[in-house]
């Protein structure tokens, strides 16, 4: 998990463990809880995923 969307802009398309982004540093920490928890209900195993928390609220 990391709001340094630099860092992970180069991602290989696979063979990564996958990257929970929060684009929006102005979330709360209850909004990232409840998008984390549908992204981990939704991709329980997110190996090769990037997901963005703004998009899983």
């Amino acid at each position: 998990m990391t709001a340094d969307q630099s860092d992970f802009s180069d991602l290989p398309a696979d063979d990564h463990s996958g990257v929970v982004i929060i684009a929006d540093v102005t979330r709360t920490g209850g909004q990232v809880r409840r998008a984390v928890h549908r992204i981990d209900r939704s991709i329980p195993d997110l190996s090769d995923h990037v997901a963005y928390v703004s998009d899983w609220l």
